[in-house]
């Protein structure tokens, strides 16, 4: 009965997310509507996660908790980076953000090993999330263009969403988990150099 709760508010939360999200990315940035529903994405994500997070150890699937962690990573580290608070403070708990991050992306790599059908997405998601998380966790000073730090770590929600929506849809094939990256990392690279130039600052 728990774990069916669970699955409908992971269903319903999931869906608001990639609505929400939608919206988010095509709303002006900076608009009174990009940061609404920017921050009704970032709660249903946060849900999502945590809910994904519970029904892996429920029913104990390492693979889909190691994506819940993965998840919830960029969704913490997105929403710290466009906080109104001092570029300090977000500098230091970007550093444990990031530090945990690390430590997700190590169990990643190590769930690989043990799970071989999908071991490849877990290679990719660990490589980018160590990426990211290993400059948060490393960084010595606070970054100059927090909001490309932000925009970055939404947007990979985003596609984490995506990548949800289509797995649960499509059959459960390496290219359903892949496609979303391949295809949304260059555009939200695109989008977040086409801000820089703007002297949009966080």
């Amino acid at each position: 009965m728990t774990q069916t709760i669970f699955l409908w508010i992971h269903i319903a939360v999931g869906s608001i997310a990639l609505l929400a999200g939608g919206i988010a990315a095509f709303a002006v940035k900076g608009s009174s509507l990009h940061k609404r529903s920017g921050r009704f994405f970032a709660m249903s994500m946060a849900l999502t996660a945590v809910s994904a997070i519970a029904l892996s150890i429920m029913n104990y699937n390492p693979f889909l908790l190691s994506i819940g962690f993965f998840t919830a990573y960029l969704v913490g580290s997105g929403y710290l980076w466009a906080q109104r608070m001092p570029l300090q403070r977000r500098y230091r708990m970007g550093r444990y953000i990031g530090m945990a991050g690390v430590l997700t992306a190590a169990g990643m790599f190590y769930v690989a090993l043990s799970y071989p059908v999908m071991s490849v997405v877990l290679l990719v998601f660990g490589g980018i999330l160590l990426f990211m998380a290993g400059a948060d966790a490393l960084r010595r000073k606070p970054p100059k263009n927090p909001i490309a730090l932000h925009g970055g770590r939404m947007g990979g929600a985003y596609i984490a969403a995506t990548t949800a929506f289509l797995v649960v849809n499509v059959e459960w094939t390496i290219a359903a988990w892949l496609l979303p990256t391949v295809v949304g990392s260059p555009l939200i690279a695109i989008g977040i150099r086409r801000y820089a130039k703007r002297g949009v600052k966080g």
